[in-house]
């Protein structure tokens, strides 16, 4: 799998998941789901991170595992604006508040994501003890 295929697949998924859901808990008129983009933002992230870790035979170190980290803050701020731009302009809540509230999420974000690639390399070490000896 390619850096863009990781990229495409993650904020897909990440879109179609927060769109599902957030869709699902308005039906049951559910109002303010506490952090349940976060939940999905580490479940996302930690079946991308696998998978690209074992479709390519190799635990995510260096350089590579920060290129995936900052793929996946890309696709999260895609995703984010997808789905959040037109609540704030149908709430006519202004550009700057946007962007900052966008700034803020997406700091918390990384630092859930960096956290997620870790736990990801330990479940890949599990299935497949072969990747460790190849570090």
């Amino acid at each position: 799998m390619t850096k863009i295929g990781f990229l495409s697949r993650f904020t897909l998924l990440y879109t179609l998941v927060l769109l599902a859901l957030t869709g699902a808990l308005t039906q049951f008129d559910i109002e303010d789901p506490v952090f349940i983009d976060s939940i999905i933002l580490v479940l996302v992230a930690l079946w991308c991170f696998e998978s690209y870790s074992t479709k390519n035979r190799r635990l995510l170190f260096g350089e590579e595992k920060w290129h995936l980290i900052l793929f996946a803050l890309l696709g999260d701020a895609i995703a984010s604006t997808l789905l959040g731009a037109p609540a704030f302009i149908a709430a006519n809540i202004s550009l700057s508040i946007f962007v900052f509230s966008m700034v803020f999420s997406l700091v918390l974000h990384g630092l859930i994501l960096i956290f997620t690639a870790s736990a990801a390399n330990k479940r890949v070490i599990k299935q497949l003890p072969e990747l460790a000896e190849n570090s």
